[in-house]
């Protein structure tokens, strides 16, 4: 869980009694993810990811995930701008499902639609899109968003699938990088 709540601060479960007035206005900032230098990215999104991003295998023993490197340094995110603009055409679906997110305290049997509610396009001034209507129901916007949260959830399984072969198959290497900035300073990340 600690992997998918990387740029998430106050995360709570949407429920209409707590939300019946909340909406959520989208918007092309993107400094939640200023200091996340590498974020997981779904086997599905390869294709696009590819044409902007190093993509590498990380994690220990049975547990990788393929990420992108979007900085060498700690809290270092070189694609988003000082103006908070995505620089590179594609966004990963990890990025773009933010100010939500799934949550499970079963080990994925169930899952919880959250919410991050120190996002800065949350409101109660009907800015945006509502979550509930005036009846309580889910609005479209909602249920478009749970949508595309089941679908990256089903990514995920796949991906996880995916790399439990890798790994079963033996097909993983251990390996590090050394990057040399243009201070002349040298780091070295295990990648």
């Amino acid at each position: 869980m600690a992997t998918q709540l990387l740029i998430y601060g106050q995360v709570e479960a949407v429920n209409k009694k707590r939300h019946q007035d909340w909406s959520v206005k989208a918007e092309n900032n993107y400094d939640f993810a200023k200091k996340v230098n590498s974020v997981p990215l779904m086997a599905a999104e390869f294709p696009h990811a590819a044409q902007d991003y190093s993509i590498v295998f990380a994690g220990e023993g049975d547990q990788v995930l393929p990420v992108v490197v979007m900085g060498i340094k700690q809290d270092e995110n070189l694609y988003v701008n000082d103006q908070g603009q995505w620089v590179a055409k594609y966004v990963p679906a990890f990025v773009r499902r933010y100010p939500f997110v799934f949550a499970s305290t079963d080990e994925g049997k169930t899952l919880t639609l959250c919410i991050d509610e120190s996002y800065s396009g949350c409101n109660q001034e009907n800015k945006g899109e509502r979550l509930f209507d005036s009846e309580g129901e889910q609005t479209q916007y909602l249920e478009k968003v749970l949508g595309f949260l089941q679908d990256y959830q089903n990514h995920y399984q796949r991906t996880q699938a995916f790399c439990n072969k890798l790994v079963e198959l033996d097909l993983f290497e251990d390996m590090g990088a050394k990057f040399t900035l243009p201070t002349g300073e040298e780091r070295t990340n295990g990648l």
